[in-house]
């Protein structure tokens, strides 16, 4: 590759991040926060009703339903049943994908509620930041 090409090889990856920090020197501060609720406890049953494993998404671990909210409306409760609801959608989904698209206990930790008690800000990124009007990307900015 010769210099020259390397050299508009190089500006074109600085160009997207010049104008990001732009927007977040020009920009108002963002007033939403990632607010996750992670879909845990269900199982899943084998023939004989026992236990074979607890539902997980595809690459371990939980699944997890997240919107961009204010404070306000993350303590509001307005969309508890949003998450509740999303969360009973994943956990069928990963089901499913194990093998056990009827035996499992999703529908059971819906309708206790138990993952609206779970409803936090994203605890795996510190200060995750977002418009909760889907205006302007996250704050930080992402190369798409």
């Amino acid at each position: 590759m010769t210099l020259h090409k390397r050299s508009v090889a190089l500006l074109l990856l600085v160009i997207p991040f010049l104008s990001c920090q732009e927007r977040l020197a020009d920009g108002e501060p963002l007033d939403g926060l990632k607010v996750c609720t992670f879909v845990n406890a269900a199982k899943v049953y084998d023939e004989q009703g026992e236990p074979v494993s607890s539902v997980h998404a595809a690459g371990g671990g939980s699944s997890q339903a997240c919107l961009c909210l204010t404070l306000e409306q993350t303590w509001s409760g307005d969309y508890d049943d949003y998450f509740n609801d999303r969360a009973l959608e994943l956990c069928l989904e990963d089901a499913t994908r194990m093998g056990y698209p009827e035996a499992n206990d999703c529908a059971y930790w819906h309708a206790q509620g138990h993952w609206i008690d779970l409803i936090r800000t994203d605890p795996f990124v510190d200060n995750v930041e977002c418009d909760p009007n889907g205006e302007s990307e996250p704050l930080g900015c992402s190369v798409r």
